[in-house]
């Protein structure tokens, strides 16, 4: 039964994969004949059932061509307002996602209104929203859109990925008004809900980039994880743990049996796994990606369950030929691609080459002492990765044009590690949601390790020099021909497998990989022995003998951060920049391991380049004070970020000239601008706070983006302007740092905090000639700048 399932199965699917992908009727005749032949082929083969199974063949493809050309679903009416700015209303349907520090959600629109008039209308639009903004799952908003219309096919790539998942259309919303809560199911709003409060606990208990990677790990938020260490995911060839994805989920089922199986036997232990993996793709947010992810690991779990060879096949075929027929947009979707090829690798190719390498080898599965079973363990880790990265590689250069060259042995550095990197991560979740300190205690234990072993070599694998390599002028036809090729090493494999045991050798047991070292009770020993082996290289870590006053200028791109550490870890970050998850990475560089708490935030002017960052900040750490300009609530930004600050029980004070902070017992903080009586209306750039921070002998000025005439009034006024280190004003604008300025500072170091490639020519080189007397770091150069005083002597270091 199982062959003739995994013919009719797959005859369908190719019907719909032809019906999707040709659009000439000849290209559809070809491909029918095509089918035909090689349903003739197994009429031939299977002898009495072949002619049934041919003629049931050829019917399912030509239904699958047929359900193919149905086309696309409508988007919806709401793409007749596209290119227009109306007032939208509707409800968030999905968890928000961080982009940088703005919000991305999905609305499900009920009206718009355009002038007076206000129309009932339908369908979905993907919102973006700024960083004072905060919606959650289930809230009613109105917000002001220029909706985008999404064309509903043949767009951009992203497009395409947008219309596939049913978006009309796509909007920045400003004047953002949230009408209620609670507008939508009470149980999804209770999972969503649930889903915030684990990436709290992770955010709380982990820095970045580990609480990012962590993040999309345990609950799929893959927009959690930093830009850059995305990037070095996908040219390692690992962008594919950091997804909900059937690996993900077969690592779970695994766990729950390895828990369970001594209690309640393998049997009843794997359907509880299964029922584990329901309950967690319901938890996750059920969308399309996470679902086909738990069918095709869950078949997989039944088929190695059941001891039957070939059992998997046509499960996995079925499944496939089931989900493109509810939906045939779906096999034009890249994460089923990659989920349906890399199972059917993982059942077809991997399990027959365990099989048969152990059989060869004589490796002797029923010897069950810990070194056999971690052997067998790490010998299907190898083949399993093997298989899956050959099955994934054509689709990844048909799509990306690019491939990584380090895929295979940085999946063998991780894979192996991988249950201990999703154990780690989701036990810090839930601890870190029932009370931060637990979390935090949890993270170091159980995440911090594996976690970092994962970024490390993420980050390595990504900076080889032939780490990937662009693909020019592969087609389908290519890919095509490479999946023919790992058919035939799937049918060699499989003959292979039937050769051996006509010759009467031993065959293996049927896989447990992992499990079964992990039901070996010595195996929790070596699990003991890491978690030793944890603690100690966090001990030593997080020791800290530092008794200098640190100061680093952190790489934000365009814009401004700059955070101050004294001898006692009395904390000061003088604003954020405008990327909330850039500016997390960089403080997790430059803040103490483990560190949750800072003293005083400054924001010096409601500018997004400046503060926007600090809504991340006010998320991430518990925050004593913000300091803010007198002019903070002349912008709408401004106010938005002292209500955040105010709603988490920060204290807010303004800052005026004249103003002394001692940052612990060795620094202290004057302020020398602005004057109190500033003027609401006033330039924000002129309201900027100044700074002068004072260690002994050493001191630094941070001018914030005051322009020439406000550096004027400073030199006229009292103050002491020497300083041994300047932060640039102003990003090296043509407007700051004039020379005035520069001669009464008199600073051996200047620093720039500047975007790579920014489009305003920052720095300007009238600025760089006026400090060409003192050494000049950028941080578009340089990256992050640490300058570190002794109380005597000021040095300086660089990130890159």
């Amino acid at each position: 039964m199982r062959a003739p399932l995994l013919i009719l199965s797959l005859a369908f699917f190719a019907g719909v994969a032809v019906g999707t992908g040709f659009a000439s009727e000849a290209g559809e005749v070809g491909a029918l004949l095509a089918v035909a032949v090689v349903a003739a082929g197994v009429a031939v083969a299977t002898k009495r059932t072949g002619v049934i199974v041919a003629i049931a063949a050829a019917g399912l493809f030509a239904l699958g061509l047929a359900r193919a050309g149905e086309g696309p679903p409508a988007l919806g009416p709401v793409t007749a307002f596209a290119d227009r700015e109306v007032t939208v209303e509707g409800v968030v349907e999905s968890d928000p996602v961080s982009r940088g520090s703005d919000q991305e959600v999905r609305v499900a629109v009920e009206r718009v209104s355009v002038g007076a008039e206000s129309l009932g209308t339908g369908g979905d639009v993907l919102l973006r929203a700024g960083p004072g903004v905060r919606v959650v799952y289930g809230d009613r908003l109105r917000a002001l859109v220029s909706l985008r219309a999404v064309p509903p096919q043949d767009g951009s790539d992203f497009e395409d990925y947008l219309a596939e998942r049913g978006i009309a259309a796509t909007g920045f919303a400003r004047e953002v008004i949230v009408l209620e809560h609670d507008a939508a199911s009470p149980v999804r709003a209770a999972l969503s809900e649930a889903r915030a409060e684990l990436d709290t606990g992770l955010r709380r208990a982990l820095d970045e980039p580990l609480s990012g990677l962590a993040q999309g790990i345990v609950t799929g938020r893959r927009g959690a994880v930093s830009a850059s260490l995305r990037e070095d995911l996908n040219a390692a060839g690992l962008s594919h743990l950091v997804v909900i994805s059937g690996s993900n989920v077969t690592i779970l089922a695994t766990l729950v049996v390895a828990a369970s199986a001594w209690i309640v036997g393998r049997r009843r232990a794997i359907w509880l796994a299964i029922g584990v993996v329901g309950l967690y793709t319901v938890f996750v947010g059920a969308d399309a990606p996470v679902v086909r992810a738990a069918i095709m690991g869950t078949l997989l779990l039944l088929a190695g369950a059941s001891g039957r060879r070939g059992a998997a096949e046509p499960a996995i075929a079925l499944a496939a030929a089931l989900m493109v027929a509810i939906e045939p947009g779906t096999i034009d979707d890249l994460s089923f691609q990659l989920s349906f090829a890399a199972t059917a690798a993982l059942a077809a190719i991997a399990e027959p080459a365990r099989l048969r390498l152990m059989a060869v080898s004589g490796l002797d599965v029923a010897e069950r002492t810990l070194g056999s079973r971690l052997q067998s363990a790490f010998l299907e880790t190898a083949i399993v990765t093997a298989a899956a990265v050959a099955a994934t590689l054509p689709l990844i250069a048909l799509h990306f044009g690019r491939i990584s060259l380090v895929s295979l042995p940085a999946n063998l550095l991780v894979v192996p590690l991988f249950p201990l990197i999703f154990l780690g991560s989701l036990l810090t979740a839930l601890g870190g949601a029932i009370d931060a300190s637990l979390g935090e205690w949890l993270g170091w234990l159980l995440a911090w390790l594996p976690l970092s072993w994962f970024v490390e070599l993420a980050q390595a694998a990504a900076a080889l020099p032939f780490a990937s390599a662009e693909i020019d002028g592969f087609g389908l036809g290519h890919a095509l021909a490479l999946y023919v090729a790992l058919v035939g090493v799937a049918i060699w494999l499989r003959r292979g497998g039937a050769e051996l045991r006509r010759e009467g050798k031993p065959a293996a047991e049927p896989s447990s990989g992992w499990l079964g070292a992990l039901e070996f009770p010595t195996a929790m020993m070596a699990l003991g022995l890491l978690l030793a082996a944890n603690v100690v290289v966090w001990w030593a870590v997080a020791a800290d003998g530092r008794d200098t006053f640190d100061t680093h200028v952190l790489d934000v791109g365009q814009g401004d951060a700059t955070v101050a550490i004294a001898p006692g870890g009395e904390t000061l970050l003088v604003d954020g920049g405008a990327d909330g998850q850039r500016l997390l990475g960089q403080l997790a560089a430059a803040l103490p391991l483990g560190q949750r708490e800072i003293d005083v935030v400054v924001a010096t002017h409601p500018q997004a380049d400046h503060i926007a960052g600090l809504f991340a900040v006010l998320d991430r750490y518990r925050v004593g004070t913000l300091l803010v300009s007198p002019i903070h609530d002349a912008a709408d930004l401004g106010r938005q970020l002292r209500a955040a600050a105010e709603l988490r029980g920060v204290a807010v004070r303004t800052a005026s000239a004249g103003m002394l902070l001692a940052l612990g017992a060795e620094v202290l903080v004057d302020v020398l601008a602005p004057a109190p009586n500033i003027q609401a209306g006033a330039d924000l750039n002129a309201g900027g706070v100044v700074l002068r921070l004072r260690h002994e002998a050493v001191s630094l000025l941070l001018t914030a983006d005051i322009g020439v005439v406000e550096e004027l009034a400073l030199a006229r006024g009292p103050w002491d302007l020497r300083a041994s280190a300047l932060k640039v004003g102003h990003h090296g604008s043509a407007t700051s740092t004039s020379d005035l300025l520069v001669r009464r500072v008199g600073a051996g170091v200047s620093v720039i905090s500047v975007g790579e490639g920014n489009s305003f020519g920052h720095p300007v080189a009238g600025v760089l000639e006026r400090l060409s007397g003192s050494v000049v770091l950028r941080t578009d150069l340089d990256g992050r700048v640490r300058l570190r005083s002794d109380g005597e002597r000021l040095r300086f270091s660089t990130s890159r």
